[in-house]
């Protein structure tokens, strides 16, 4: 039974190939771009991006009528998401809770690059975080 399903998603991965390795490679090259600028001047973009969301979070906190929010993010989004989670936990009111879901991320391929310790110093403190 194993080596009929292997068999089966590996010629399944050889009927799509042609259509996928298009896209997949755009979006390859997409991904890294996003992940070279985490560690260039462009930077800044994004942490101001996360100020942002971080600013509009927090108010939807400090509004109430609400017991929870919940992050969700997917791919390369969740990178935006912790540098955003990194800069609420200060601004957070204090009894109002903050989940977060991340739906596929290349979190370990950006974190190993020289020149991610911005990254790093965030993704641990939304790790260390209680809230």
């Amino acid at each position: 039974r194993y080596l009929a399903a292997v068999a089966i998603l590996i010629a399944a991965g050889f009927a799509v190939k042609p259509v996928l390795t298009h896209y997949s490679a755009n979006w390859l090259t997409g991904v890294g771009v996003f992940i070279v600028e985490q560690t260039s001047p462009r930077q800044q973009v994004y942490d101001q991006r996360a100020a942002a969301f971080a600013e509009r979070i927090a108010a939807c906190l400090r509004a109430g009528g609400h017991d929870e929010v919940l992050v969700v993010s997917h791919s390369v989004g969740v990178i935006l998401a912790i540098k955003t989670l990194a800069r609420l936990i200060p601004l957070m009111p204090p009894g109002r809770q903050v989940s977060f879901l991340s739906l596929g991320q290349p979190i370990a391929m950006a974190t190993y690059q020289p020149g991610a310790e911005q990254l790093r110093e965030e993704l641990l403190a939304v790790a260390l975080s209680p809230r």
